[in-house]
């Protein structure tokens, strides 16, 4: 899923190969419209390989660079202008190999989230995704993580020669806590810790991990909470609803009984289907989850998006409801992004078969200076 980043008012977005074209622009310079001050109109766009290259995370330097992580185990690191970083790796690409030999058979690894860590001041880039370990006499699917330095080598380091393995599903989404610990939600439904350096923290959940059972993605609030966004299906036959819900956990790893209601915050669209693709926190401890729902008599999806309060409870000086969606184009609603300035909430996706965006005032209106 290609990500994107709201910075001092401009829009980056990051295209590797997959690039929309961009769709003549009547606002240079205004909030929502390509920035001409990167790349080549706004779009900066490389090929790595034959292959098609998929980027699958992206983070922003404190300096601006930015940092991508593109499908086939390869990173590239831009200049905030867009161009290549020199400095990084080889031409401004790393590729790195997550392979486990056994016999005559070789396992290959991906990365699949990608966060920045600061480690006595310097930047450096956590990989996670999945791996292999051997366990007896089978070779069976992990979650492995690798650390990166300012200039893309290997981190040694950091775990077991630059790299940790741990008997788990495959990391889907991670976050560095403020104590630099990392979480990761794995496809199995697992949330993990670790410490710093790789270790599995084992002071957490059980022996370092949590049966969370959701599985889109994770985000820290405020206070060190740690949120779990995922779907819940309720009802039966042809009364059968998903709805968007949260869950949190304390900083040890107990669920929080507290949180919603009992423990659950839930959004119901009103609708036969829906999906959250994201979560994150705003500037006021309220928690946003957004993603999609499905309009079943025009068979069309809209992007959609629920706020929270610290607590769980729904919002609803956000669209009077605590809900929105976003009826004016069919999309798909993957991502979301908070400005940390005003609060205001940002949706991304697939919109009316191109790339999209949506900005949303703090009460949920739509932003008309947006695009």
């Amino acid at each position: 899923m290609l990500k994107t980043v709201v910075y001092t008012f401009s829009l980056v977005v990051l295209g590797i190969t997959l690039s929309a074209d961009a769709i003549a622009q009547s606002c240079p310079l205004l909030p929502g419209c390509l920035d001409p001050t990167f790349g080549t109109g706004g779009n900066a766009t490389y090929q790595l390989s034959t292959s098609t290259n998929v980027p699958l995370d992206m983070v922003v330097q404190t300096d601006g660079k930015i940092v991508e992580l593109i499908s086939g185990n390869k990173l590239i690191r831009l200049n905030s202008d867009g161009t290549l970083d020199p400095a990084f790796g080889s031409g401004g690409v790393v590729t790195f190999v997550w392979t486990l030999t056994s016999g005559s058979s070789t396992y290959n690894g991906s990365g699949n989230a990608m966060r920045l860590q600061d480690v006595g001041g310097q930047q450096l880039i956590v990989v996670a995704g999945g791996g292999h370990l051997i366990s007896g006499k089978k070779v069976v699917g992990a979650m492995r993580m690798s650390r990166f330095m300012p200039d893309g080598t290997v981190d040694t380091s950091f775990g077991s020669g630059g790299s940790s393995v741990i008997s788990t599903g495959a990391a889907t989404e991670m976050e560095i806590q403020g104590d630099g610990k990392i979480l990761m939600l794995c496809d199995n439904g697992a949330l993990v810790r670790t410490s710093a350096n790789g270790s599995l923290d084992t002071g957490f959940g059980s022996g370092g991990l949590v049966n969370a059972g959701y599985l889109q993605d994770i985000a820290i609030d405020g206070n060190g909470g740690i949120l779990v966004g995922g779907n819940i299906t309720t009802g039966k036959g042809n009364n059968t609803k998903t709805m968007m819900a949260v869950k949190r956990y304390t900083s040890g790893g107990a669920a929080d009984t507290a949180f919603g209601t009992a423990g659950i915050a839930a959004a119901d669209f009103n609708t036969a289907t829906t999906s959250l693709g994201k979560l994150a926190v705003d500037p006021f401890g309220n928690i946003v989850a957004a993603g999609q729902v499905y309009a079943p008599g025009i068979a069309q999806y809209y992007f959609a998006a629920a706020r929270f309060t610290s607590n769980g409870l729904a919002d609803t000086f956000f669209g009077g409801t605590g809900k929105v969606k976003f009826v004016g184009a069919s999309g798909s609603g993957r991502g979301v992004l908070i400005q940390s300035d005003d609060g205001k909430i940002v949706l991304t996706g697939n919109l009316n078969s191109n790339y999209g965006l949506v900005r949303y005032n703090y009460d949920g209106t739509l932003d008309s200076t947006f695009g």
